[in-house]
């Protein structure tokens, strides 16, 4: 811990001299540093601008009296709980309850008495410096508790997006999709004014729409033609398998990520699956990537289409709003059409590492087994 500080404010410089003094001769468990000042405005000054733990201040002073300094130093941001100490006349009983009404410590008295100064000027500093100890331990404890919360956050993420790349492993076609849908959905949600917490949320959640798509088979999900009424039909279950999969969780972001996952082929006229839901019954996150889910995925090469140029996927978002999306949502998404295309082009195959999953070139070694 840093040094006491005591502020010394006199005009006489006999009296800062003999106070020094008498500071020097106190026994404390830590070093103790003197500042002085023969006018109030320069030591409010440099009280404003330093950690100051103590001020002694004549009440009688030839620019700022004692009171008025007090007021002063009393409405500076952390400064009220220094302590303060006048010293007075005997006889100045207005100027002491005036003194205490506006936030001093103590008092003492001229002419200054060596055996109250020191005393009381230990004991002060001794109050002050358990105030101080339990304010670091305060700031300790929370650093403790914010890098926990971090590491929780970070180990959780990793988590969440591992779980996501399951999804991605079995439809690996769909190259960087997870990665966009996730921008895509956070930059919607920013734009539509909802939380940091709602928009790092949708971050993570997003890439975990698909997810239910490790369920369905092969033959299904790389089918390179069109796939057949039935053959449909499985294939949207995959809302219901990805939900299954995620749903009861307290974890907050696997939550969101269960209804994204069960309700992210939902409609807004009603039209989508599995349940027909309509409008504003369909959780906003939902809403949300699909707008991302769709956009995304239209321009995207797969094994049974080709992929769209951008031109016609922006047309089919505006043309399907109010039928497939939510139209506010859409109208968002088209107003930041320039930042969509830079998180395209930062996270297309071209600019970003291949998912190591996926990448057979990879030589991966197995780590040595302990014995």
């Amino acid at each position: 811990m840093e040094a006491m500080t005591i502020v010394l404010i006199d005009d006489q410089p006999f009296f800062l001299l003999f106070m020094e003094e008498m500071i020097k001769s106190i026994e404390f468990p830590m070093p103790i540093e003197t500042k002085t000042f023969r006018n109030s405005e320069d030591a409010l000054d440099y009280i404003e601008e330093n950690n100051v733990d103590m001020i002694i201040s004549d009440y009688i002073m030839p620019d700022m009296n004692g009171i008025e300094l007090l007021k002063e130093v009393r409405q500076l941001p952390d400064k009220e709980s220094v302590i303060f100490i006048m010293v007075t006349a005997e006889h100045a009983r207005n100027i002491k309850r005036e003194a205490l009404a506006l936030g001093a410590t103590d008092f003492l008295t001229k002419p200054l008495d060596k055996l109250e100064f020191i005393p009381k000027v230990r004991n002060l500093l001794r109050l002050r410096l358990k105030e101080r100890l339990l304010k670091n331990k305060a700031q300790l404890l929370k650093y403790e508790i914010d890098r926990s919360l971090k590491e929780i956050k970070m180990r959780d993420r990793e988590i969440i997006l591992r779980l996501s790349m399951a999804a991605e492993f079995r439809d690996e076609m769909t190259g960087h999709h997870i990665e966009r849908v996730a921008s895509y959905s956070q930059l919607i949600a920013q734009k539509l004014g909802y939380s940091d917490t709602f928009c790092e949320n949708i971050y993570l959640a997003a890439p975990l729409h698909d997810i239910g798509k490790i369920a369905i088979p092969d033959s299904i999900l790389k089918k390179k033609g069109k796939l057949t009424p039935e053959e449909m039909e499985i294939m949207k279950k995959h809302t219901i398998y990805g939900y299954r999969l995620l749903a009861n969780s307290k974890v907050k972001v696997l939550e969101m990520a269960a209804r994204i996952a069960l309700y992210h082929h939902e409609n807004w006229d009603g039209s989508g699956y599995p349940y027909g839901l309509k409008g504003k019954a369909i959780p906003v996150e939902a809403r949300i990537v699909s707008v991302a889910d769709v956009f995304d995925a239209l321009g995207e090469a797969r094994p049974y289409k080709k992929g769209w140029d951008i031109h016609s996927v922006f047309d089919f978002i505006r043309e399907n709003a109010g039928k497939k999306f939510d139209p506010q949502i859409v109208d968002v998404f088209l107003s930041s059409k320039e930042e969509v295309l830079k998180i395209k082009e930062r996270l297309s195959a071209e600019n970003i590492a291949e998912n190591p999953l996926l990448n057979d070139h990879i030589d991966f070694k197995p780590p040595p087994i302990a014995t």
